[in-house]
């Protein structure tokens, strides 16, 4: 933590864009001399010498296309956060089926839907996460209805 605060001290005077590239360029340094190792190793490392821990993002893919114009752009985004270091999850919701909500109210007393899906998987899941991405197609002025479903009941 304390290479955290040292980090953040030393970069205030930058601006963001600046930050970001400095990061970028130091994850790129060490992926090179480190390049015969694994990425999960790679990524300690970096977090040891630079003193950053990761982020981690959630790519929501609302279309029952799994392959997809809205898989293309959540990947191409994908690709561009890694450039950054920073890793991407993908959950596919357009192409399950899930449930949209009854208004039961047992969430708010066990914090979990009733529904056994995917829901109650991402959910656990989300404080894994520092941001959230959601890629939808747009059906008659609307984001896909599984979708929708989907984000109510999360």
């Amino acid at each position: 933590m304390q290479l955290v605060k040292e980090y953040i001290l030393e970069n205030k005077d930058l601006t963001q864009n600046e930050q970001i590239e400095k990061h970028a360029k130091w994850v790129e340094e060490i992926k090179q001399k480190y390049a015969n190792i694994n990425k999960q190793d790679i990524d300690k490392i970096i977090e040891e010498e630079i003193g950053i821990v990761f982020m981690k993002v959630l790519l929501i893919n609302g279309s029952p296309h799994k392959e997809g114009n809205t898989a293309f752009a959540l990947k191409q985004m994908a690709e561009v956060f890694a450039d950054y270091g920073v890793e991407s999850v993908f959950v596919e919701v357009g192409s399950q089926a899930i449930r949209g909500c009854t208004g039961c109210g047992s969430c708010y007393k066990t914090r979990k839907c009733v529904f056994e899906d995917l829901v109650n998987e991402t959910a656990d899941r989300l404080p894994e996460f520092d941001g959230i991405v959601v890629g939808s197609p747009v059906y008659y002025a609307s984001p896909n209805g599984t979708l929708l479903s989907f984000l109510d009941r999360l």
